[in-house]
C-alpha cells in the first residue's frame, strides 16, 4: 500500500521506485523530433517571407537602392511552401498525422520542386561561369552562385524536414503497427 506516513517495508527507504516508473520510447522519441520539427519549420517559413520580401521590394520598387531582382516564377512556388510549414506545425501539438502529410506532399511539390526549378532555370548562367563569360554580380559575387548556394542550403533545410516528419509519423503510428 502506498503510504506517506505510515509503517515502510524493512531495509528501504521510499527511493527503490525508478525500476517501476519508464516512459515509452516512442513517447520520449515523439517529443524531442517534435522539438526540432518546430525549429525547421521556423526556419522554412523564414525562407518563404524572405521569398515573398524578395519579391514585394522588387517589384513594388520599396528601397531605392536595392539591387534589381527580376522577381523569378520559382520563388513565387518556393513561398508557397511556407504556408505548408504552417500546417505542419498546426499538426505537432495533437499529433495529426493527417495534417503533417499534407505538409510533406506540399513541401516536396512547392519547396523541394521550386527549388529543383530555380537550379534548372539558372543551369544557363552557370554554364557561362563556367565557360568565363560575363556573368550578372551581385556585391562582385555572381548571381548564380548565390542562387545555387541558397538552393542547396534550403533544399538540406527541407529535406531535413522531411526526415523528421518521416520519424515522427513511423512514431506515432507505432500502435497501429502492432
Amino acid at each position: 500500500m502506498a503510504s506517506r506516513y505510515g509503517a515502510r517495508e524493512k531495509g528501504t527507504d521510499g527511493s527503490d521506485f525508478k525500476f517501476r516508473e519508464s516512459v515509452a520510447s516512442q513517447h520520449t522519441t515523439s517529443l524531442a523530433i517534435k522539438s526540432r520539427l518546430r525549429r525547421y519549420f521556423a526556419f522554412n517559413i523564414i525562407v518563404g517571407f524572405a521569398q515573398i520580401a524578395l519579391y514585394l521590394i522588387s517589384t513594388l520598387e520599396l528601397v531605392k537602392d536595392a539591387p534589381k531582382f527580376l522577381p523569378e516564377p520559382w520563388q513565387a512556388v518556393l513561398a508557397l511552401s511556407a504556408l505548408f510549414s504552417f500546417i505542419g506545425i498546426s499538426a505537432l501539438p495533437r499529433n495529426r498525422s493527417g495534417l503533417l502529410k499534407i505538409h510533406n506532399i506540399g513541401l516536396g511539390l512547392f519547396g523541394i520542386g521550386g527549388l529543383i526549378w530555380g537550379v534548372v532555370s539558372h543551369f544557363g548562367e552557370m554554364q557561362d561561369l563556367w565557360d568565363g563569360d560575363p556573368v550578372e554580380e551581385l556585391f562582385s559575387i555572381p548571381k548564380v552562385l548565390l542562387v545555387y548556394n541558397f538552393a542547396v542550403l534550403t533544399f538540406a533545410l527541407h529535406m531535413s524536414t522531411l526526415m523528421g516528419t518521416h520519424t515522427v509519423l513511423s512514431v506515432w503510428d507505432y500502435r497501429k503497427s502492432k
